[in-house]
């Protein structure tokens, strides 16, 4: 149960940073200068963490607990979970005029998705294995 929290608190915590990475690519914001970029996305990715860590713990929490309540731990129920729960929480937010832009859903979604596998390789090891929860 240990690996499953540890693996709850890291995607929690890399998602801001992967979402933000996302959105510049996507943009097309890429700098000339890597530092520049990497501090953009760091800074950016920092305020999205401070703003939204908290719930998005307690949400993603209640989603592995969802998961295990399916008894579904293969990496394709982890992948395609975290990828349905990115798309919503970012619909979510675009809708309550939180965040504006029509390709943050997706991009949600994508980092959802992300976010779901590293989930699944942290809490199994990489294993096919049924995790304990």
């Amino acid at each position: 149960m240990a690996r499953q929290l540890l693996a709850i608190f890291a995607t929690s915590l890399a998602c801001a940073y992967i979402i933000q990475l996302f959105d510049i690519a996507a943009s097309g914001g890429f700098q000339i200068n890597v530092f520049k970029t990497l501090i953009e996305i760091l800074v950016l990715g920092t305020v999205i963490y401070l703003h939204f860590f908290i719930p998005l713990l307690l949400l993603s929490v209640l989603l592995v607990l969802f998961l295990a309540f399916l008894r579904c731990h293969s990496m394709h129920c982890s992948f395609f979970g975290g990828g349905l729960f990115g798309f919503s929480l970012v619909s979510g937010l675009v809708l309550a005029g939180i965040e504006q832009g029509w390709e943050l859903p997706p991009l949600g979604g994508l980092c959802g998705a992300v976010c779901g596998w590293v989930y699944w390789l942290i809490a199994t090891g990489g294993r096919p294995q049924t995790p304990t929860l």
